[in-house]
């Protein structure tokens, strides 16, 4: 418990979850501007507790009949959205470190390779670059990339 408090303290987003039957009797110091708060199980009926949360909305729903589900997803969904900037043209975000350092590494060695005075010194580059990016997408082919350079470079034929 203690490590889900401190790892929600620090979340972006936080989802608190409380039964409608019970009022919550933990969980509430977590809630703030970053939280959507949802109330389960309406389909007992109205909860006999009300709650102030700060004017953060209240997503009342029956995960058991679907009720009130479709709104939460949507408003999920827009926060995400507008948080990740995800939208028309947006660029994919890279969330995981090792991801980060692989493309990172990949365009420090791209960018050598168009500084590079010897083809060798490119070719290198070009194929650290790619060795990285196969670090996320799966291993590439060295024969492969030695071929298309070979085919559409001239490079000691």
């Amino acid at each position: 418990m203690r490590r889900a408090r401190q790892w929600a303290g620090t979340a972006d987003l936080k989802i608190a979850v409380f039964a409608a039957d019970e009022a919550p009797a933990a969980g509430v110091e977590l809630v703030g501007p970053d939280t959507l708060v949802v109330v389960n199980k309406v389909d007992l009926g109205d909860p006999g507790w009300q709650r102030d949360f700060g004017g953060i909305g209240v997503f009342k729903m029956s995960l058991k009949t679907g009720k009130g589900v479709e709104a939460f997803i949507a408003a999920l969904t827009a926060v995400a959205r507008e948080r990740l900037g995800a939208g028309d043209g947006a660029a994919a975000l890279l969330t995981r470190t090792r991801h980060r350092e692989a493309v990172t590494f990949c365009r420090e060695a791209l960018d050598r390779a168009l500084e590079a005075r010897l083809p060798e010194l490119a070719a290198e580059d070009l194929r650290l670059a790619v060795r990285a990016l196969g670090r996320i997408t799966g291993a590439v082919d060295v024969e492969e990339l030695l071929d298309v350079i070979f085919r559409d470079f001239c490079i000691g034929k």
